[in-house]
């Protein structure tokens, strides 16, 4: 359950970037998956 929660909520961060919303929040929660062990192909 967890990961597919995380897949839905990379995909929202994705759409907030591109309107350029909450992109440190995105940059920060990109990080911290990271380091979760979550996907961060999104942040390159």
């Amino acid at each position: 359950p967890r990961y597919e929660i995380g897949r839905e909520a990379m995909l929202l961060l994705l759409d907030q970037q591109r309107s350029g919303r909450c992109f440190r929040l995105l940059v920060r929660n990109g990080v911290a998956w990271h380091h979760n062990g979550g996907h961060h192909r999104y942040l390159a």
